[in-house]
């Protein structure tokens, strides 16, 4: 919400809806769409995509669909996802969410989780009740044999659920793929900036690298390959960030190292810190000097490590005490 507003900015008209308790992914739609009277195109919040959405309407409309799941050709083993199969008319025949073993690998059409509904598959949400499309839904309709289709799109589509395809996310887009564009100039060959950064003489960039608005590199940091500065985020004299993504606002001390590190907003990282092989920090934590964090260390908000702390392998779960 603080990110998009209320999208007048972009041309667009934005309202929220709150939970106030878990209504699952079918149930949480049910309950955000005040107005019924027209088809609704849901898409999941975790995902990085370039897909042709009129394409799929239009088959949508054509096919008189109550509901069209998008559907992508899957080449490697469908662990984790959801797999649909089709007649040839494109209608889902078979549905089954993350199947459990090779045998039960009947398609390499996954979810997207992407998906047009027309008003009436709404009614079929009960209000203010836990339900989900996967578990629920998309069962109902087919054992209604309501009219429930795959529209199959060949566009780009990466899942963003965990931190391993979060990182992976961030390299396919510094490679150029899925015609996902940068939203910022080239200050140097695929180092892309935003406005009012400010770079000290003798700092290092090292592409590919964005630099998002109003970071800073002080005198001697160096910055890249593969890495992320969020915006207002500041990298002390000498510090070194590499294969890293940090959000924004945070605050990296002198010559401190961060290797294949992952930051959410308003950390401080006090000087000659090392965080390396998979660290990731919830946001507000404070990490103090002379600590060294390594192999995998995932840390809650709000923590504040003291200074020459080593963890290795672990997680700072929950809220801190005091």
């Amino acid at each position: 919400m603080d990110y998009f507003g209320d999208g007048v900015d972009r041309g667009l008209q934005i309202s929220y809806a709150l939970e106030e308790k878990p209504l699952g992914t079918a149930g949480s739609v049910r309950h955000a769409v005040l107005d019924l009277g027209e088809a609704i195109l849901v898409v999941s919040g975790d995902l990085l995509f370039s897909i042709d959405f009129g394409s799929a309407i239009n088959f949508h409309r054509r096919k008189g669909a109550l509901v069209t799941m998008l559907l992508l050709p899957y080449h490697a083993e469908p662990w984790g996802l959801g797999i649909a199969a089709l007649d040839r008319d494109g209608r889902v025949l078979r549905y089954l969410e993350k199947p459990a073993g090779p045998q039960d690998i009947f398609s390499r059409l996954i979810n997207t989780g992407i998906y047009i509904l027309e008003p009436e598959a709404l009614t079929l949400i009960p209000p203010s009740t836990f339900f989900d499309f996967s578990r629920d839904l998309f069962p109902l309709l087919l054992n209604k044999a309501l009219p429930f289709f795959g529209y199959v799109t060949e566009g780009y589509w990466s899942d963003l659920g965990t931190l391993e395809l979060y990182r992976q996310a961030h390299e396919q887009v510094f490679a150029g793929n899925g015609g996902v564009l940068i939203p910022a100039g080239e200050i140097a060959p695929r180092v892309w900036a935003e406005e009012e950064i400010k770079i000290a003489p003798g700092a290092v960039l090292r592409p590919p690298l964005f630099l998002g608005a109003r970071s800073c590199l002080e005198e001697g940091a160096a910055a890249g390959p593969a890495t992320v500065i969020g915006a207002g985020t500041v990298l002390g004299a000498g510090a070194s960030v590499v294969r890293s993504i940090l959000g924004q606002d945070n605050r990296i001390g002198e010559k401190t190292v961060l290797a294949d590190a992952l930051l959410a907003d308003a950390n401080i990282i006090e000087k000659h810190c090392c965080l390396q092989e998979g660290v990731v920090l919830g946001g507000y934590c404070q990490v103090s000097a002379h600590s060294t964090l390594r192999r995998n260390v995932k840390v809650w908000p709000h923590h504040h490590l003291p200074s020459h702390t080593f963890l290795e392998g672990v997680t700072l779960a929950g809220e801190p005490e005091g």
